[in-house]
């Protein structure tokens, strides 16, 4: 990539089909498991943050204050949202109908978001986490429809097991606001992994109820997928 982009997220639909999405408005395609990547840039020229793809050709990006749609891989995007009062960091989705995104929102100040689609992304409405606070969120995962998590600023991390009709909080027993938390990945409703900044990396295997420390000693290495 070209001197002052940057990469942001990674996302493979096979072992040989993905994109990474960054800034400044940076869309590259692989089809042969990495080894060659094409440019598929589009003209917004901020930052992506993050990209998911349900199959092959659909597919959404999550920018600063917008989201993007694709139906053929990636050729040709669509603006679904673009609200300059969010800052989005996550995007998941979990049929081709059904999508979370998150990040923060700004109201008087920077609090946290979650936006859900059930339209395939053609409108977005709020989901309350049960808090309003600026502990922003970085991270969405799920498993299934019901059963997801978030994660962000603060060490937050939440679990819904209703399609984020409501939230419990999940302890990885840190809270300092500067306790980061950039990423979660589950392989099923049991085992899952998180990781944050100064090499904070943490594992279940009860679905988030209970947490192991497996963080790094380098603590200056800030862990972001």
């Amino acid at each position: 990539i070209a001197s002052g982009h940057q990469l942001n997220f990674v996302f493979f639909t096979n072992k040989n089909t993905g994109w990474t999405v960054g800034y400044p408005g940076e869309i590259l395609k692989t089809t042969d498991g990495g080894i060659n990547w094409i440019s598929q840039m589009d003209t917004i020229s901020e930052s992506f943050e993050s990209v998911f793809f349900v199959n092959d050709t659909l597919g959404y990006i999550a920018g600063s204050n917008f989201i993007l749609k694709t139906t053929n891989s990636g050729q040709d995007w669509m603006v679904k949202l673009d609200d300059y009062s969010n800052s989005l960091h996550s995007i998941y989705f979990t049929d081709e109908n059904t999508g979370y995104a998150v990040g923060s929102t700004y109201d008087v100040g920077w609090y946290n978001c979650i936006l859900k689609t059930t339209d395939g992304g053609n409108t977005w409405f709020y989901v309350s986490i049960g808090i309003t606070d600026d502990w922003l969120l970085n991270s969405v995962f799920f498993v299934n429809r019901d059963t997801g998590w978030v994660a962000g600023y603060g060490a937050d991390f939440r679990k819904t097991t209703d399609g984020g009709l409501s939230w419990i909080n999940q302890s990885l027993g840190i809270n300092g606001y500067n306790d980061i938390l950039h990423s979660v990945y589950f392989i099923n409703e049991n085992i899952g992994w998180v990781v944050g900044n100064e090499g904070k990396l943490f594992k279940t295997t009860d679905g988030g109820t209970t947490w192991v420390n497996k963080s790094s000693p380098l603590t200056s290495e800030h862990l972001k997928s």
